[in-house]
C-alpha cells in the first residue's frame, strides 16, 4: 500500500512539474509574440512634420490631458528618433521640428536612467490595445538634447535612447 502511494506521489509530481513547465513556455511565447506585435506600430510610417503637427487630439474626461487615439504620431516614432532627432541638437531646433509640446505650460523633471534633466512631453497616442497613451519625452541640459524616452502615461519607462 505504501509503495502505491509513493508511486502515485511521483506521478502527480511529474505531472505537476510538466504542467508548470508547459504553462511557463506557452506564457513566454505569448508574451514575446505580444511584445513584438505591439511594437510594430512604432515602425509603420516615415516622419511627416505636417502630419505630426496636425495629429488630431481630443480631451479625455477624467484623464486631464490631451490624447490621440489614432496613434498617428506613434507610427512615426522610430523614423523620428532614427533620422530627425539627434542628441546634441539644440532644444529649440527640436521644438521647431515637433511644435509645442502638449505639456508646454510646465517642464517636468524626469529622473530615470540619466541624471536629472528638464524634459518636454509629446503625446504619441494610444498605440496599444490598452487605453494607455504613449509619450515621447525629450530631455535637455544646457539647451542641448541629451536623451529621448518613450514612456506610457503612467511614467513607466519603456525605451531609453542612449
Amino acid at each position: 500500500m505504501m509503495k502505491t502511494f509513493k508511486t502515485l506521489g511521483k506521478i502527480i509530481l511529474v505531472v505537476a512539474i510538466s504542467v508548470i513547465l508547459l504553462v511557463s513556455v506557452f506564457g513566454g511565447i505569448v508574451y514575446v509574440w505580444w511584445h513584438f506585435e505591439s511594437e510594430k506600430v512604432f515602425y509603420e510610417e516615415k516622419f511627416d512634420r505636417e502630419k505630426w503637427l496636425t495629429a488630431e487630439k481630443e480631451y479625455v474626461e477624467g484623464y486631464g490631458w490631451l490624447t490621440n487615439y489614432s496613434c498617428d504620431r506613434g507610427k512615426m516614432y522610430y523614423d523620428l528618433i532614427s533620422n530627425h532627432l539627434k542628441k546634441g541638437m539644440k532644444i529649440q531646433d527640436a521644438l521647431e521640428l515637433l511644435g509645442n509640446p502638449e505639456y508646454s505650460e510646465y517642464k517636468i523633471q524626469y529622473n530615470g536612467w540619466f541624471s536629472k534633466n528638464t524634459c518636454y512631453q509629446y503625446n504619441l497616442g494610444d498605440c496599444h490595445w490598452l487605453p494607455i497613451a504613449d509619450l515621447l519625452m525629450i530631455c535637455y541640459k544646457n539647451e542641448n538634447v541629451v536623451s529621448f524616452v518613450r514612456t506610457d502615461i503612467n511614467d513607466k519607462e519603456i525605451e531609453y535612447q542612449k
